[in-house]
């Protein structure tokens, strides 16, 4: 079974002031989703929980019955340029590796090498900006990061 909290900032950088966007924690209001129908969600895993707790912190579990991978959505817009996405995380389940991705104005999904998180291991997870590249299964007509995601 695999159990992830984390909670998550976005460092933005704008005309050399560093500002933190927090895109989700207490009093931020987080829409998660897996983007899967209840059949799909069935097919895919015996148990999912997707949670968000009063001080914001957001509690995910699953078992997979084959599928080698799972993700959540945060449907958040981004308007500024970035310097890093950062996540604190906790991992209360077995063994996986941790990846973000992000859909750009033109549709383009970036994506980040995964980071691997052992068992009970809790850490910031920081994905830099310059550490995020057009996904393979995606295009990119620019090469560029195209606001707002």
């Amino acid at each position: 079974m695999k159990r992830l909290a984390a909670g998550c900032v976005l460092a933005a950088c704008q005309l050399a002031a560093q500002e933190t966007q927090v895109l989700f924690g207490e009093g931020v209001e987080a829409p998660w989703d897996s983007a899967r129908d209840a059949a799909r969600l069935q097919q895919e895993l015996s148990a999912s929980d997707l949670a968000v707790d009063a001080a914001g912190s957001l509690s995910w579990r699953f078992v997979s019955r084959g599928p080698t991978f799972n993700d959540i959505f945060l449907r958040r817009r981004l308007e500024r340029p970035f310097t890093a996405l950062e996540l604190e995380v906790e991992n209360r389940g077995e063994p996986f590796r941790l990846a973000a991705k992000v859909r750009d104005a033109r549709g383009a999904e970036w994506t980040v090498e995964p980071v691997a998180l052992a068992t009970g291991e809790g850490r910031t997870v920081s994905f830099p900006r310059g550490a995020w590249q057009p996904a393979s299964w995606s295009t990119d007509a620019d090469g560029e990061l195209d606001y707002p995601l």
